[in-house]
C-alpha cells in the first residue's frame, strides 16, 4: 500500500478532541510560601500555564535577532484548583513542555504529586501530569 492510498483522519469522522498518552512526573518548584492564600497539598489538581511576552512589550518595535532571542523563554508556571500561581516547571522540563504547549500539541492538567507541609519560596515540589494528545497533530492541513 502507498503512503497517498493511506486514510486520513478527518475533522468530520474524528468523534475526539483528545487522547490519553501517559503520564510524566516533573520537578518543579515554589515561587511563594505556603499560607492561607497559596495552598497546595499531595492530590490537589494543578493547571499548566504558559505566559509569553509579546513583542511590542519587550522590544518597543525593534526586531533584531538578538533582540528576538530575549523573547525565547521556558517559563511554565502551575496554578492550584484556585487559580493562585504556586511555582515553576524546572528549566529542563520547562524547555520541552513550553515547546509544546506552544503549538498546542498537548492538553495538560496534573496533579501534585509531593509537597512538602508549610513549604516556602524556592522548595522543589513533584508533579504528576496526565498528557493527552490534541487531535489537531492528526489532522492534515490542505
Amino acid at each position: 500500500m502507498e503512503l497517498e492510498d493511506t486514510p486520513q483522519p478527518t475533522s468530520s469522522s474524528s468523534s475526539w478532541e483528545c487522547k490519553y498518552f501517559g503520564d510524566v512526573i516533573v520537578k518543579g518548584f515554589a515561587l511563594a510560601s505556603s499560607s492561607t492564600f497559596v495552598k497546595l497539598s499531595p492530590g490537589d489538581p494543578v493547571t499548566l500555564v504558559r505566559v509569553k511576552p509579546s513583542p511590542v512589550d519587550i522590544l518597543g518595535g525593534k526586531k533584531s535577532t538578538s533582540a528576538l532571542k530575549k523573547l525565547e523563554n521556558d517559563v511554565v508556571r502551575y496554578k492550584n484548583e484556585k487559580g493562585i500561581d504556586v511555582g515553576r516547571v524546572g528549566k529542563s522540563d520547562g524547555i520541552w513542555l513550553a515547546r509544546l504547549m506552544d503549538h498546542e500539541m498537548l492538553k495538560v492538567k496534573g496533579f501534585a504529586a509531593e509537597v512538602p507541609l508549610n513549604f516556602r519560596s524556592g522548595k522543589s515540589l513533584l508533579l504528576l501530569l496526565p498528557f493527552s494528545l490534541s487531535l489537531s497533530l492528526f489532522l492534515c492541513e490542505d
